[in-house]
């Protein structure tokens, strides 16, 4: 082959490669973008299984207290995604968090029942002014703080002159932008919502003007509702912009728009008409050929769609009905898998259940009795509930504006930052001025629950979900060296005649967990290392979220026409507390425990039906015939028979006293047999947790309290609060006329508390009460949540004559 003719074979094969290279190229492009959806798709299925979320909503009996007064609560547990019931975590924490971050008041709710109940008694010596009462699990720690329960409550010492320079703050109004989509780009027109606020957090009106750098005015906008609205600008290049604003009180503020980048997205949505929605993308990056979106609502994947761009140019329609109820997120990706933009919208719930109050009749007298029928429907279909009610006084101090579990899960809970109002979203459908302010909400609080980008990681928690109740967290430390010891048995014990005791190894890291699945009330734990317990330190962790950020609570306001309720409630509050109305707290266990110990004993030994002996060696070799005493010079050792071999274990048993492992013999030995009730054996191999035991030997004192026995020096014993106990509300009735004409005062403003009531087959309940000495209006407020996670919320009035 010639010269000429092998370089015209070369032309041609180059050529013939490089067409089919980009044929190649061009298929597996063509390929690639629809295997993008498919793998995002997968990764946002598996992320929402390895990660589930759950939201708590706390009903509490009114939002305002006095110093001395009791704070009612119930907590209600659905998932995050789809609102139902969910079994992930079984306790719930509770807090009132004041201006300076820090708890006031802290308990520990079992929620083994999907949901629970509780109580603050209010310290005399709180400071008055705006406090957070904060609710969250274990699981939810691993999460955004904005995402716990938050809810704002007042609280008023009215023995205490309020630190009035603790409560002021600095005057500091101030504007914020928020592009659609999230940015401004060059050359491309933009909707941007804002939001004026003053210091504490709660929006303002105003007026403003955006100018450019020859002082053009580019934009004009006004506030709408609660100090958000929205305007439109187109940026341009080499332009700079600054903003002017004229609030309503006359004051001036300025400031700067948010960044403008050179190159970018940005995103419109807009209603196409009442059952569709337009999206709009527009970028100015040549290299993009298609762009993605991805719908969710909590997390569930609704819609994945490819579309490929027309001039840097694409548009989608989308029918709502596609959509879930509440805030859904649009996340445009683009080829590098990367989200772009973001928007949020709302989509008002249907409405499935309605709740009725029929109280019979409008008017009651003091010391009367009240009567109130509950009817809970849905779709036209009677439904079982599970609901909270309170009724409670209404004045200038506590108004019925109470945000209720419907505008919670279906709205705030998806939302961070302080909502003004939030009823206010849910008051009327199909209002334009209601659809304007809800859709500049999902603007201004474009944060959200669930982040697109989290989907590409792998997970990792460092809290765990509580499922079976509470767990203990401790760090097992060596004291020579002092760093994390792995490998360390260690036991948490409840010391009792209904001992609980708990066993863990810890980690590579020192780290310990210990489940106390029925530990209520004040305890005493006793914490010690099975062996070598002298050269252990423990730390018990603290379960409370650390680090709470300062509240942005409204201002706390303390206003001349208050001062003859505030009188009111604090002659009522004093007479409460000096006559002791109700008498003592009776406390109670939220429903029935199981109280059997951790093992089943093959042989149990009651002493007082044998021949008491005078040391506790007789005891053990005259008829424990399970346990052989053995001693060898000074030191004693047990060994328990293996039933099923019917032989003794070569190795030492676990032993117990009242549920504290002892390690010792010779101090049992020495225990005084005349203090112990019964002793019971595990005569087999016990398998707990990682460890094997050859049998069990536990001694249960008639007191529970050791019998005097003296524990290891090297023990760590610590009081410990467990899971907080019910209180009774307490609600005198009158049944006959020398109880109503009883001279002793009955100044309750809040009449009537349930944290659990049911409705029956038919979705129907009667409540019974009685009112007080004060006269007035009173709200009745019914909170709860029907058998399939529906939210169901009611408010009336009745009035209390003279």
């Amino acid at each position: 082959m010639g010269k000429q003719n092998l370089f015209t074979f070369l032309c041609i094969r180059f050529l013939i490669i490089v067409l089919l290279s980009g044929f190649c190229i061009e298929y597996c492009s063509a390929q690639q973008p629809e295997k993008v959806v498919e793998d995002l798709q997968q990764k946002f299925v598996s992320y929402q299984q390895q990660s589930p979320q759950e939201k708590l909503f706390v009903h509490t009996d009114k939002d305002f207290y006095l110093a001395g007064e009791t704070v009612w609560f119930r907590i209600y547990k659905v998932s995050a995604d789809h609102h139902k019931p969910n079994s992930i975590s079984k306790v719930a924490y509770v807090e009132i968090i004041g201006v300076d971050g820090r708890p006031l008041v802290q308990a520990k709710i079992d929620l083994r029942r999907d949901n629970g109940s509780g109580s603050f008694i209010l310290p005399a010596s709180l400071n008055t002014g705006n406090y957070l009462l904060k609710c969250y699990t274990n699981w939810m720690k691993n999460f955004d703080e904005n995402f716990f329960y938050s809810k704002p409550i007042t609280l008023v010492n009215t023995n205490k002159r309020p630190d009035w320079r603790s409560l002021e703050k600095k005057e500091a109004h101030s504007i914020r932008f928020f592009p659609e989509g999230g940015q401004l780009v060059e050359g491309i027109e933009s909707r941007v919502a804002f939001k004026i606020t003053n210091e504490y957090g709660l929006g303002i009106e105003g007026s403003g003007w955006v100018l450019n750098n020859n002082n053009d005015t580019m934009a004009a906008f006004q506030t709408h509702k609660f100090g958000m609205g929205t305007f439109f600008i187109k940026p341009r290049k080499n332009e700079t912009y600054s903003v002017r604003v004229q609030l309503k009180n006359g004051k001036q503020i300025t400031s700067g728009l948010p960044q403008v980048t050179t190159q970018g997205y940005v995103m419109q949505l807009n209603e196409a008409d009442p059952y569709t929605l337009q999206l709009i993308v527009e970028t100015n990056i040549i290299t993009q050929k298609n762009l993605y979106l991805f719908v969710h609502t909590r997390g569930v994947l609704k819609l994945a769609l490819l579309k490929p761009l027309n001039k840097g140019r694409t548009e989608w329609l989308i029918n709502k009905s596609t959509l879930g109820d509440g805030v859904s997120s649009f996340v445009v990706v683009n080829e590098q898998r990367q989200p772009v933009c973001e928007r949020l919208f709302f989509k008002e719930p249907a409405q499935v259940a309605g709740l009725s109050l029929l109280p019979d009749s409008n008017e009651y007298g003091k010391r009367s009795k009240i009567n109130i029928e509950l009817d809970a429907q849905g779709n036209n279909a009677f439904i079982k509930t599970d609901l909270s009610l309170s009724v409670f006084l209404l004045d200038s101090l506590q108004t019925n504006k109470i945000n209720t579990i419907e505008s919670y899960l279906w709205l705030g809970s998806d939302l961070t930052g302080f909502i003004e109002d939030e009823g206010y979203y849910f008051e009327e459908q199909n209002n334009t001025e209601q659809k304007t302010a809800t859709d500049n909400l999902m603007l201004v609080h474009g944060w959200r629950r669930f982040r697109f980008e989290d989907i590409n990681k792998q997970p990792a928690f460092k809290f765990l979900p509580e499922y079976e109740g509470l767990l203990l967290e401790a760090n097992i430390i060596s004291k020579q060296e002092n760093v994390p010891a792995s490998g360390i048995s260690t036991f948490v014990s409840s010391p009792g005649t209904n001992f609980q005791t708990a066993q863990a190894i810890s980690s590579q890291e020192g780290r310990a967990l210990f489940l106390l699945k029925n530990v209520f009330g004040k305890n005493e734990l006793v914490v010690q290392a099975d062996t070598n317990s002298n050269v252990y330190r423990t730390e018990i962790q603290n379960p409370f979220y650390q680090n709470h950020n300062s509240p942005d609570s409204p201002r706390f306001v303390l206003k001349e026409e208050w001062r003859e309720q505030l009188n009111a409630r604090h002659l009522s509050n004093q007479v409460q507390l000096s006559f002791n109305a109700g008498g003592f707290p009776s406390y109670y266990l939220p429903h029935e425990i199981d109280t059997t110990i951790f093992f089943k004993a093959d042989k149990t030994y009651l002493l007082d039906d044998y021949t008491r002996f005078p040391t506790m060696e007789e005891v053990m070799r005259e008829f424990v015939t399970e346990v052989k005493v053995r001693k060898e010079g000074d030191e004693f050792s047990f060994q328990v028979l293996n039933i099923p071999y019917k032989q003794f274990f070569n190795e030492a048993p676990l032993i117990m006293l009242d549920g504290v492992p002892v390690f010792h013999v010779n101090k049992i030995i020495a225990l005084d047999p005349l203090k112990v009730k019964k002793i019971e054996i595990a005569a087999c191999k016990y398998f707990w947790g990682r460890k094997v035991y050859p049998g069990i030997v536990s001694y249960t004192t008639y007191d529970g309290d050791l019998g005097g026995f003296q524990l290891d020096p090297a023990a760590l014993i610590i009081s410990y609060e467990g899971l907080q106990m019910n209180r009774e509300f307490y609600q005198p009735v009158y049944y006959t006329n020398s109880e109503r004409s009883n001279r002793l005062p009955d100044m309750r403003n809040v009449l009537y508390w349930s944290p659990s009531i049911e409705t029956d087959g038919k979705g129907k309940k009667t409540v019974s009460f009685y009112s007080s000495d004060i006269a007035g209006t009173y709200a009745v407020v019914v909170q709860g949540l029907g058998e399939d996670g529906t939210p169901l919320s009611k408010i009336i009035s009745i009035s209390i004559k003279q």
